[in-house]
């Protein structure tokens, strides 16, 4: 059962890869790094009930600026718009 799940996720996660990285390249994020792009993954999936994230994606998710700004490390400060834009924007067509 537990297998089963993960699998699920996984298959969900690819799927949460792919709408990151063209939602990116479509607000012209055109050099993102992997570690940029599993923060976008795990704010949609936190925003969806599918994995919880930690304590950036949550100030994230609950549009917390202040909470969001004092957890983020060097890279992701740098990216608020496209994590706000993500959460707003990419979802899974299911």
């Amino acid at each position: 059962m537990l297998t089963h799940i993960k699998s699920i996720k996984m298959t969900y996660r690819q799927d949460y890869d792919f709408i990151a990285r063209d939602l990116a390249k479509r607000y012209a994020y055109n050099d993102i790094s992997e570690h940029i792009v599993n923060v976008m993954i795990s704010v949609m999936m936190h925003r969806d009930g599918v994995q919880i994230g930690g304590g950036f994606v949550e100030a994230i998710c609950n549009n917390n600026l202040d909470e969001a700004c004092s957890r983020a490390d060097d890279e992701c400060i740098k990216y608020l718009r496209l994590f706000s834009l993500v959460k707003r924007f990419g979802h899974l067509n299911i």
